[in-house]
């Protein structure tokens, strides 16, 4: 018995580290040279709680390819601030399904400087016994924070986050495959 459980755990551990722990980290990637001297945005991809169903990826920002490392993938984007921008973005709701998939430039309008945003795809869906879908859209909500009610042992009060919807831009259907 004693065997088994050493080989099992070497095998385990020879098996992790020969795959290259196989896992892919997720990143801030900044689109501005010098953030400190420069008024940047936080922007975040939010995606649907299974990353096959719903997923939003950046394929560029007006020209600029993200240059990753190697196994990781962004999360999240550091953007300049007040001025509108164009984000080249990939969106699928179902990663196996032709007709779920979007490819569009999206016109954000200007972002606040120190100020945080999320995007998230969306849908709307039509139809009476199958519901397909109709419109996708990427929604764009600024981060706000308000006080929270409860207060548990301590004099700080707390602070809970939430979003308003600041922009939304209905996104075409991807058609042929290039940029």
């Amino acid at each position: 018995m004693k065997f088994n459980i050493k080989f099992l755990i070497i095998f385990a551990l020879a098996l992790f580290f020969i795959s290259g722990c196989g896992f892919y980290r997720p990143v801030t990637y900044s689109f501005v040279d010098n953030e400190r001297e420069n008024k940047t945005a936080k922007l975040t991809f939010l995606e649907g709680s299974d990353r096959h169903l719903r997923n939003i990826r950046i394929v560029d920002f007006e020209g600029q390819v993200p240059n990753l490392e190697e196994e990781t993938y962004i999360t999240s984007v550091i953007l300049p601030a007040g001025r509108p921008l164009n984000l080249r973005v990939y969106i699928y709701w179902h990663a196996d399904l032709e007709g779920y998939r979007r490819r569009g430039i999206f016109k954000c309008p200007p972002l606040e400087a120190g100020e945080e945003y999320r995007i998230r795809p969306v849908y709307k869906t039509k139809g009476i016994f199958i519901e397909r879908p109709v419109e996708y859209s990427i929604i764009l909500e600024k981060k706000r924070e308000r006080p929270a009610l409860l207060k548990l042992f301590t004099n700080k009060p707390f602070t809970e986050i939430f979003y308003d919807e600041v922009y939304t831009q209905v996104i075409p259907q991807f058609v042929g495959i290039g940029k």
